[in-house]
């Protein structure tokens, strides 16, 4: 029910996304799947107002304000008001628009995009360049940054993988906050015009350009403050050219933005935006029933409860579908679940629509029916590959070898409500064909350390099966199958190497690696191609069933009825963090 933004890539079951030259124009990109409509309270406040102020709480500080050091959703909270990228998605669906960039060319096969830049201003005045953009792309690509998101955003770019090379007394270490080495993939054309090129075709690039990894700071800020306190004095004096700039960051105590004066798009309705931290559920709620905090992401059990109780509040929860998929996963490599119809038959064994009303009290949508969730670019509207079917699970059982005896194994989960409750259910529904389940509880931090459990970050070989989930980085198939069912990256591709680990499976299956590095591989201008190659894999992965495939996952808040307007995509987006440089307060 409560996810722990940790913004792309792993979250549980809970856890707190052409060959000629062609321009892109305005909306161009893939268009938000449909997927079902979910709860909805009453309308929001409808008379726009300028001035005034939101809060919204959290349970700790903020991670970071430096895009080179974006990991995690609560960050993104800020960080998308503070900076912009290249391009981002539109404010309604998961289309790619202008961000710094008005549009952009694809050339050279392609693999280079060329973009031009818009008149903008940072926050302190400053003209933003095309060499202000190429400064940030070189200095998180720089091994001695350490950038959690650098190989997977820029891993395709040319020169990233020579820079991952250079010696630990070069400037990639020692001045890469200051002075960094530049891409040799990306060029500065003119003042506002840089092209970037990349090693091979990659359709899902202009995502990578919308992570916040790639947000442009202002690279004479970074230059004052980085040789002081290369980890901490820059973020705390953060600047962009986005819609709202730092005043304040009171660590462990608040954040607080401001409208900026300069910002290049409409003018935001807000004069301030206040972050509280440290805040526990329980005074988060009562102060949200005093209009004190005017959102609150992905409510506690306890706090959905309580929220539901009451006429007033209940209308004011909000639930929308998101790219999230949860599942279970099987250690295909070893004993016992190197057998399939093992795996088939524990599938099968699974009511799928109990599941989501018992364990998940609703908070998920659709039985799951493959990798992709519905809202993905590619999805296909397939059956469910398992519906519940007692008779054709025990059969299953007896061609794996289990007809006269019974099998045990241990079920690892993190450590929270949730995931236990799923646990429990399928304990139960398992004892119906002779399976028995020890439920083993991780600390949530150990399970989920390096992407994936067990704590090293690396491939499962320690755990037989237990709960994991992922949500996208960005909306394109590739996130899903390239990172959590590809057995390894091609050689010498850091992008894929780095996120061998996600695959918690060790699911290998050749056929499914060669459709997926030809899909990846394509142009933007053969998607109808790309997609047809992603649902082969798909119905492949589904008869191997490396996964128990359980549902997918919703998003939610609560939100005060003072704010507005009414589209839910503002607070809810399928990929943005809350965009508040749309929203008002009616006072």
């Amino acid at each position: 029910m409560s996810v722990l933004l940790n913004m792309g890539r792993r979250w549980g079951a809970v856890g707190a996304a052409a060959a000629a030259a062609s321009v892109l124009a305005v909306g161009a990109g893939a268009p938000l799947a449909t997927a079902p409509a979910l709860a909805a309270g009453q309308p929001f406040c409808s008379t726009p107002t300028y001035g005034g102020t939101i809060t919204m709480a959290w349970p700790n500080d903020f991670a970071t304000l430096d895009p080179v050091y974006w990991d995690d959703g609560q960050s993104l909270m800020a960080m998308q008001s503070i900076y912009d990228t290249l391009v981002e998605y539109n404010k309604d669906s998961s289309a790619i628009g202008p961000g710094l960039a008005t549009r952009w060319t694809i050339t050279n096969g392609g693999r280079t995009y060329t973009f031009y830049l818009r008149n903008a201003r940072f926050s302190n005045g400053d003209p933003v360049t095309a060499a202000d953009v190429a400064f940030n792309l070189a200095r998180v690509s720089q091994p001695g940054a350490n950038s959690p998101y650098a190989a997977f955003t820029l891993g395709d770019v040319e020169g990233f993988s020579a820079l991952q090379k250079e010696p630990k007394t070069s400037r990639a270490y020692t001045a890469w906050n200051t002075d960094p080495i530049p891409l040799s993939g990306v060029k500065v054309l003119g003042p506002h015009v840089l092209s970037i090129t990349l090693v091979k075709p990659a359709a899902f690039f202009l995502n990578d350009m919308a992570l916040m990894v790639t947000g442009v700071a202002d690279p004479k800020v970074i230059k004052q403050y980085g040789p002081t306190d290369a980890n901490d004095a820059y973020e705390n004096h953060a600047v962009g050219s986005g819609p709202f700039k730092l005043l304040s960051w009171q660590h462990n105590k608040q954040l607080v933005l401001v409208r900026n004066p300069l910002y290049w798009g409409p003018k935001p309705y807000l004069d301030k935006i206040v972050f509280p931290v440290n805040v526990n559920p329980t005074t988060e709620f009562e102060q949200f029933t005093r209009g004190q905090v005017n959102l609150i992401w992905g409510p506690t059990p306890s706090q959905y409860l309580q929220a539901m109780s009451n006429p007033q509040t209940a209308v004011e929860f909000h639930q929308q579908p998101y790219n999230w998929v949860v599942y279970g996963y099987f250690n295909t490599a070893e004993p016992p679940f190197n057998n399939l119809y093992l795996r088939q038959a524990l599938n099968y064994a699974v009511d799928k629509r109990i599941l989501i009303k018992v364990a998940v009290n609703g908070h998920g949508y659709l039985p799951n029916d493959g990798v992709l969730p519905p809202g993905m670019p590619g999805w296909v509207n397939s059956q469910e590959p398992y519906p519940y079917n007692l008779a054709k699970a025990r059969a299953l059982m007896a061609k794996a070898g289990y007809a006269h005896k019974s099998l045990s194994f241990k079920y690892y989960i993190p450590n929270d409500q949730t995931d236990e409750a799923i646990a429990t259910y399928l304990q139960q529904a398992w004892r119906k064909i002779g399976v028995n389940i020890q439920i083993v509880p991780v600390s949530t931090s150990v399970y989920w350390t390096n992407g994936s459990p067990p704590a090293t970050g690396g491939p499962q070989t320690s755990y037989d099966a237990g709960d994991a989930g992922w949500v996208q980085d960005y909306p394109d198939p590739s996130d899903f199958f390239a990172n959590l069912l590809v057995a390894k990256g091609p050689p010498n591709d850091p992008k894929h190497d780095v996120f061998a680990s996600s695959n918690e499976a060790n699911y290998n299956n050749p056929t499914v690696d060669r459709l997926v590095a030809e899909a990846d591989s394509l142009p933007p201008s053969q998607d109808a191609l790309r997609y047809k190659l992603y649902d082969e894999a798909q119905a492949i992965v589904e008869h191997d069933a490396p996964w128990l495939f359980m549902y997918f996952g919703t998003q939610e808040m609560l939100i005060t009825n003072n704010v507005g307007p009414s589209d839910i995509n503002l607070y809810l987006h399928p990929i943005k963090a809350v965009q508040f440089q749309y929203i008002y307060v009616c006072r």
